[in-house]
């Protein structure tokens, strides 16, 4: 899932989608390596369009390791706004 995450080539949605699969497996399988790589993967978004569907989806896992992580180290607006919101 990583490596179609990081394709340039491919649209955003689907992108953000490879990401949304990589949560679910990743939280119900409690696999703390790929909870890791996840969190990387979503901390890396420097691209607007994709940040927003990112922010959708960590806003659909909510309840899950995504919302452990800081703002700080997150380089796109919408996803640290959304964190932002989520720890107030």
């Amino acid at each position: 899932m990583k490596k179609i995450f990081s394709s340039v080539e491919l649209d955003s949605k689907v992108r953000a989608s490879a990401l949304e699969l990589a949560i679910d497996a990743a939280d119900r399988m409690n696999r703390f390596a790929a909870m890791d790589t996840c969190t990387s993967m979503i901390c890396s978004v420097t691209n607007e369009d994709l940040g927003v569907h990112v922010a959708a989806i960590m806003q659909r896992n909510n309840d899950t390791f995504v919302s452990d992580i800081e703002a700080s180290q997150c380089k796109c607006d919408s996803i640290i706004n959304y964190l932002k919101l989520v720890k107030n």
